[in-house]
Protein backbone atom coordinates (compact mmCIF):
# COMPACT_ATOMS: atom_id res chain seq x y z
CA UNK A 1 0.00 0.00 0.00
CA UNK A 2 1.17 3.57 -0.52
CA UNK A 3 1.73 6.47 1.70
CA UNK A 4 -0.41 9.17 1.65
CA UNK A 5 2.07 12.30 1.54
CA UNK A 6 1.77 15.01 4.36
CA UNK A 7 0.79 17.47 1.05
CA UNK A 8 -1.57 15.38 -0.09
CA UNK A 9 -3.43 14.95 3.34
CA UNK A 10 -3.46 18.81 3.35
CA UNK A 11 -5.10 18.45 -0.03
CA UNK A 12 -7.74 16.18 0.99
CA UNK A 13 -8.35 17.94 4.42
CA UNK A 14 -8.65 21.38 2.41
CA UNK A 15 -11.02 19.75 0.02
CA UNK A 16 -13.65 17.94 2.12
CA UNK A 17 -13.07 21.88 3.87
CA UNK A 18 -14.38 23.58 1.30
CA UNK A 19 -16.93 20.76 0.44
CA UNK A 20 -18.05 21.78 3.95
CA UNK A 21 -17.78 25.43 3.47
CA UNK A 22 -20.23 24.88 -0.07
CA UNK A 23 -22.77 22.79 2.28
CA UNK A 24 -23.05 25.89 4.84
CA UNK A 25 -23.31 28.41 2.31
CA UNK A 26 -26.18 26.47 0.61
CA UNK A 27 -27.87 26.17 3.95
CA UNK A 28 -27.17 30.09 4.71
CA UNK A 29 -28.56 31.04 1.33
CA UNK A 30 -31.58 28.73 1.82
CA UNK A 31 -32.32 30.78 5.46
CA UNK A 32 -32.05 33.75 3.91
CA UNK A 33 -34.14 33.41 1.07
CA UNK A 34 -37.26 31.71 3.75
CA UNK A 35 -36.52 34.66 6.00
CA UNK A 36 -36.93 37.07 2.54
CA UNK A 37 -40.00 35.37 1.93
CA UNK A 38 -41.37 35.65 5.48
CA UNK A 39 -40.05 39.70 5.33
CA UNK A 40 -42.38 39.77 2.30
CA UNK A 41 -45.30 38.24 3.46
CA UNK A 42 -45.04 40.58 6.65
CA UNK A 43 -44.72 44.08 4.65
CA UNK A 44 -47.56 42.96 2.13
CA UNK A 45 -49.88 42.17 5.37
CA UNK A 46 -48.57 45.77 7.08
CA UNK A 47 -49.24 47.46 4.16
CA UNK A 48 -53.11 46.39 4.18
CA UNK A 49 -53.20 47.18 7.80
CA UNK A 50 -52.02 50.44 7.50
CA UNK A 51 -54.17 51.03 4.25
CA UNK A 52 -57.92 50.02 6.92
CA UNK A 53 -55.88 52.03 9.63
CA UNK A 54 -55.30 55.14 7.77
CA UNK A 55 -59.47 54.86 7.20
CA UNK A 56 -60.05 53.79 10.75
CA UNK A 57 -57.74 56.54 12.48
CA UNK A 58 -59.80 59.40 10.65
CA UNK A 59 -63.52 59.93 10.69
CA UNK A 60 -63.57 62.44 7.90
CA UNK A 61 -61.80 60.09 5.99
CA UNK A 62 -64.11 57.01 6.73
CA UNK A 63 -67.26 58.80 6.11
CA UNK A 64 -65.57 60.01 3.00
CA UNK A 65 -64.91 56.24 1.94
CA UNK A 66 -68.55 55.48 3.07
CA UNK A 67 -69.47 57.66 0.86
CA UNK A 68 -67.89 57.36 -1.63
CA UNK A 69 -68.36 53.36 -2.00
CA UNK A 70 -72.01 54.13 -2.16
CA UNK A 71 -72.92 57.86 -3.17
CA UNK A 72 -70.22 59.40 -4.89
CA UNK A 73 -72.04 61.67 -6.72
CA UNK A 74 -72.67 63.23 -3.55
CA UNK A 75 -69.43 63.97 -2.02
CA UNK A 76 -67.75 67.57 -2.92
CA UNK A 77 -64.96 67.38 -5.43
CA UNK A 78 -62.31 67.58 -2.53
CA UNK A 79 -63.93 64.33 -0.91
CA UNK A 80 -64.25 63.06 -4.76
CA UNK A 81 -60.36 63.71 -5.03
CA UNK A 82 -59.76 62.49 -1.47
CA UNK A 83 -61.51 59.15 -2.41
CA UNK A 84 -59.57 58.67 -5.61
CA UNK A 85 -56.31 58.87 -3.92
CA UNK A 86 -57.40 56.65 -1.25
CA UNK A 87 -58.74 53.79 -3.73
CA UNK A 88 -55.42 54.67 -6.22
CA UNK A 89 -53.32 53.81 -3.34
CA UNK A 90 -55.21 50.38 -2.89
CA UNK A 91 -54.90 49.71 -6.57
CA UNK A 92 -51.24 50.21 -5.84
CA UNK A 93 -50.78 48.26 -2.85
CA UNK A 94 -52.78 45.00 -4.86
CA UNK A 95 -50.38 45.55 -7.73
CA UNK A 96 -47.59 45.73 -5.61
CA UNK A 97 -48.63 43.17 -3.79
CA UNK A 98 -49.01 40.88 -7.20
CA UNK A 99 -45.30 41.89 -8.12
CA UNK A 100 -43.78 40.53 -5.29
CA UNK A 101 -45.63 37.71 -4.54
CA UNK A 102 -44.73 36.19 -8.16
CA UNK A 103 -40.98 38.17 -9.04
CA UNK A 104 -39.70 38.30 -5.37
CA UNK A 105 -41.34 36.03 -3.39
CA UNK A 106 -41.76 33.21 -5.87
CA UNK A 107 -45.11 32.52 -4.87
CA UNK A 108 -47.86 31.17 -7.55
CA UNK A 109 -50.90 30.30 -5.24
CA UNK A 110 -53.70 31.89 -7.08
CA UNK A 111 -55.95 31.70 -4.26
CA UNK A 112 -54.93 34.28 -3.24
CA UNK A 113 -54.99 36.05 -6.95
CA UNK A 114 -58.77 35.55 -6.37
CA UNK A 115 -58.73 36.87 -2.97
CA UNK A 116 -56.86 40.09 -4.45
CA UNK A 117 -58.77 40.24 -7.46
CA UNK A 118 -62.18 39.83 -5.46
CA UNK A 119 -61.24 43.00 -3.50
CA UNK A 120 -59.95 45.06 -6.02
CA UNK A 121 -62.91 44.31 -8.64
CA UNK A 122 -65.62 45.19 -5.46
CA UNK A 123 -63.76 48.38 -5.25
CA UNK A 124 -64.00 48.74 -8.98
CA UNK A 125 -67.73 48.43 -8.97
CA UNK A 126 -68.16 50.88 -6.55
CA UNK A 127 -69.88 54.49 -8.25
CA UNK A 128 -66.59 56.29 -7.97
CA UNK A 129 -64.55 54.13 -9.96
CA UNK A 130 -67.47 54.62 -12.85
CA UNK A 131 -66.28 57.90 -13.12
Amino acid sequence: MKKIGLGQTITIVANIGVIAGIFFLAMEVRDNAAQARAAGIQDRSSDRSRWWEQIAADESLAEVYRLGLDQYDQLSVTDQIRFDSLMRSYISFIGVALVAREEVLGISDLSEDRVNEGELLRHLDQPGFRQ
